[in-house]
This record gives C-alpha cells, structure tokens and sequence, in this order.
C-alpha cells in the first residue's frame, strides 16, 4: 500500500489493506478466464469499485468522472493500478450495492471485516455470546459479481430500442399477493417444472416442460394486480440475471480459475469449487417456492430468474449475447424469450390439470393453508400493537387520491392483514402520483410505524408526546368543526412534514385526520 494511501485512511479510522483489495481485484482475474463461459460478451473492468467504512470514509477506485466532493490522489492502489478518491462517507452502506457516483456507475462494497463486524453486532444483541460470523470469501467475491453485472445492464441499456423502454412503474415487490393461496401454489408448481426442466435432456421432453411452464405462469399472472406481470419481468431480468452470474462464480465449477498469487495465502480463501454446487442450491431453492414467505415482496425473481437463465439455453440457444441492450430494464422478461421460440400448443386447461396430478397439488395446498395461517396470525399480533402504541393518532390522505396512485416509500420491513399495511420501520416519504407533473407528497424527518389502507389509500401513526404541528397558510377558514387552510399552505409536525395548497383537518374519534 503506497504510504500516502495509508496515511489517508489511517487518519480517517479506517483499516484498507491490500488483501482487502485484491479479494477484490480477484473477480477481474477470475473474469478474464472464465467470463465468456459465464455470460458471452459481458465485460466488467471499467466499472470503478468504492469501499465504504460507514460513518467514516468513501474510497472510490478508477473513477473517470468522480463525484465533486471526492478528494483526487494520484497513487495507484494495489490490485488494480488505478488511481483513488476519498470523501466522508453518507451512505451508511453495509453490504453490496449499484449506484451512480459522480458521472460514472459504481460498486459499492464494504471490506470482509467491515462486514463481518456490522453482522457480529447485531447478532450479539439478539443472542449474546453467538459464535461469530464470517462471510464465506466465494459468497462476498459472488456479491461482487452480482453487483458488477448490474452496472453492465445499465451500460447496455443504453442502446435499448425506444419501444423497449419503459417508464415508472405503478406497483412495486411489496404490492405481490403473497398472501393469495392459489397464487404461492402456481408458484410452487412452476417452480418444480424448471427444476425438472434443469434434468431433462431429450429436446421434445423440454419443449413440453416449457409449454406446462408458460401455461402455469399463465395461470398466476391472471392473478396479480395492476402491473405487476411487468414488476416480475423487470426484477427476473435484472435481479434473476445477476443472480445467476454471482451464484456461478460462488457455487459453479470453477477449479480450473488459477487465482491472484497474492491471494495464496489468504486464509480466507480456500480455493474454488470443484463441483457444480449452483445446480443442487437452485434445486433446492425451486423446491421451496410455494411458500408464502417466497412470494412476500417477491423474493421469488431471485430464484426464478436464475432459474431461467440456468434453462435458457435449451429453449434459445445464444439468448445471452446482446441481451442487455435488447431487452434491460424494458417491457420484455426472460419468460418471454420462450414464447418467440416455443409455440404454445394444447389446451392450457388440461396441462395445469396434468401439472397439478403431477406434483400432488393438493399435499402442496394443505402447507401453503397451514403457512399461511401461521402468518395471518402473527400479523394481528402486530396489528393489534401498533394500533395499541400510545401517542396522538393522526390518519392523512390525498385528495381525490386512488388506492393505488399512493406510493410508501420506506424500508421493505412490513406487516401485512387484509388490505391493511404496516411499514413497521417507517417511512421516508408517503406520495401520490409519485413523479408525475402534480406529485402531491410528505416528507418524514423520523422514523415511527406507518399504517396505510390499501382499500382507501388512507394512512395513520401514533405521534410521540410533544409532536405539536405547525401550520402556515394565507387562509383559515373554521366551519362545522373542520378547519380548512389554503393559499401556500405549510404544515410541519416535527414528525412529516407537506407542502401545499390546500389542507383539510378535521377530529374525530381521537384521531386527527388531514387531507392534503
């Protein structure tokens, strides 16, 4: 490490070593041999790299166009011979991340100890005295793949036809049914045939399997809302790809990789895998799709998109090639690659008949009832205390808003009964017709339980003792116990806060409710 480089970090608080960064610079190494055989064309060495120490420092490696609070040095760093900036880090990242930084796409990634030391914390406070964790090196190295592919898309995507491109999306992972029973059971019975379809050689046999899967996912889509079909095609794509490509650098057969020297004494590496681990943990993970738990916020795209990239082939040879500048982040998934390549033939009815014989559907049916009451029943206990937390109780809505033009945008940490939703880590902002023209929204400054009603597009949440709210407006108006405020209307609670031109307050039963 170049002692300036040191000195930087050193200073900072942070401890960035070079075995830090060639477990890092390694998946350049491992791309360079094995790459084509992963994903024909994809190349990933010009995307910088950034490690965060959270709370403490950014280091942003090979950054063309680095952001304009990121501090130049002209040292290059080990294992990658690129030269590096540094800003106080305000991200709080721990983990791996896509985002751009500056003018450029970068990954984000904390150093194994970093993480390791995130991790350790938070399980000594559920279970003190736990045996300590430690990231497996191929599963970090993997996330970086993962995250590597990410940025690729992006790139790529850039060439996308216009009529491939897409804009915002009304619906989001948490708006999935996961507590539809039928629902979790087509996803069950889809995901036992592209297992199957991983095991079956004979191309007419596969061709069938297909045509049983396209008929099943049919079947399932008939039952989401909105656009969610479109919300699966986009997370299968981006996210089931990615997957794919991190799952085959940590779980493939990759013994034939010859590492960085440098890594050679690395106790945390221990070499490459010798066999096809990716083929037995996507089985697995294909076994298990029909639990409710599965389909909660669409964990399922990661499974099944993989699922798909690992088939594909059998269905379109060569699909990979030029994938990303095609179809990334547009209106087409990877399911629908099939339907160009594998006609559909027979009655829909009778495959899903045959599907259902098959895979005993009804022993499947009677888990996914006892799972799912199990889920319903702890989540009235939690409904149940968030109604009972203390506090003033205050609901708002949006005028002439629609249930489902009202967007939560906050930690995907939920409780869900009925049509009712609870964000229970809060909220960071609550809007209707997020990104259009007339986006009406509030602003939260702290973190408290939110309730929305999915039925009405009502939200609530107690307010601590000493939230007081305060109200600008040019006009007031008080009539029939409701109080109208309108002309450049401010309100602020110390809790959220709207900006606006008109606002409604009225209470009743205890609760003060407002319309903006």
């Amino acid at each position: 490490m170049p002692p300036e480089a040191s000195a930087i970090f050193e200073k900072a608080g942070v401890s960035l070593t070079d075995t830090d960064l060639y477990r890092v610079a390694e998946i350049y190494n491992f791309w360079e041999q094995k790459g084509e055989t992963i994903w024909p064309g994809m190349h990933i060495s010009t995307t910088p790299i950034q490690f965060i120490f959270p709370e403490k420092l950014d280091v942003l490696i090979g950054s063309a166009k680095p952001p304009e609070n990121c501090v130049k040095q002209e040292v290059k760093l080990p294992g990658f011979g690129k030269t590096f900036c540094h800003r106080p880090d305000r991200k709080f990242l721990h983990g791996a991340a896509t985002g751009r930084e500056g003018g450029d796409l970068a990954v984000s990634v904390n150093t194994m100890e970093v993480f390791d030391e995130y991790v350790n914390g938070l399980i000594q406070k559920q279970t003190p005295g736990a045996e300590k964790f430690e990231k497996p090196y191929l599963m970090y190295l993997g996330e970086v793949a993962h995250e590597l592919t990410h940025a690729y898309q992006h790139y790529e995507a850039r060439n996308l036809p216009a009529k491939e491109k897409t804009g915002p999306l009304k619906m989001t992972k948490v708006d999935y049914p996961y507590q539809d029973g039928e629902a979790c059971l087509l996803l069950g019975l889809e995901g036992r045939i592209l297992s199957d379809i991983m095991d079956e050689e004979n191309p007419g046999k596969v061709k069938e399997l297909w045509r049983d899967f396209m008929a099943v996912r049919s079947e399932r889509r008939g039952r989401l809302p909105g656009d969610l079909a479109q919300v699966e095609n986009f997370m299968e794509l981006s996210e089931g790809t990615a997957q794919y490509v991190g799952w085959s650098v940590q779980y493939g057969k990759n013994d034939e990789v010859k590492p960085l020297p440098q890594l050679a004494g690395d106790p945390r590496f221990g070499g490459y895998s010798s066999s096809d681990t990716l083929r037995v943990m996507l089985k697995q993970q294909l076994g298990t799709l029909e639990l409710p738990v599965q389909s909660q916020w669409m964990r399922y795209v990661y499974t099944t998109g993989t699922a798909l990239a690992y088939n594909l082939e059998k269905a379109v040879p060569g699909w990979k090639k030029g994938l990303f500048r095609k179809v990334s982040w547009s209106k087409t998934g990877l399911a629908d690659l099939l339907t160009a390549n594998v006609k559909r033939s027979g009655s829909d009815k009778k495959r899903l008949e045959a599907v259902h014989s098959r895979y005993d559907a009804a022993k499947l049916k009677a888990g996914i009832k006892e799972a799912l009451d199990k889920d319903l029943a702890g989540n009235k206990v939690k409904l149940d205390k968030f109604y009972a937390a203390p506090g003033k109780r205050v609901s708002f809505s949006f005028a002439g808003a629609k249930p489902e033009e009202v967007m939560v945008l906050g930690p995907v940490l939920l409780t869900e009964y009925g049509k009712l939703r609870v964000f229970e880590a809060g909220a960071t902002q609550v809007a209707h017709k997020l990104g259009e023209k007339d986006e009406n929204s509030v602003h939260f400054a702290k973190a408290l339980p939110l309730l929305i009603d999915r039925a009405t597009g009502r939200l609530e949440l107690a307010l601590p003792d000493g939230a007081a709210p305060a109200v600008k407006a040019g006009k007031t108006v008080v009539k029939d116990g409701r109080t109208v405020y309108s002309g450049g209307v401010e309100y602020d609670n110390g809790i959220f806060k709207w900006k606006g031109e008109k606002l409604e307050v009225v209470e009743k039963d205890g609760i003060t409710a407002l319309t903006f």
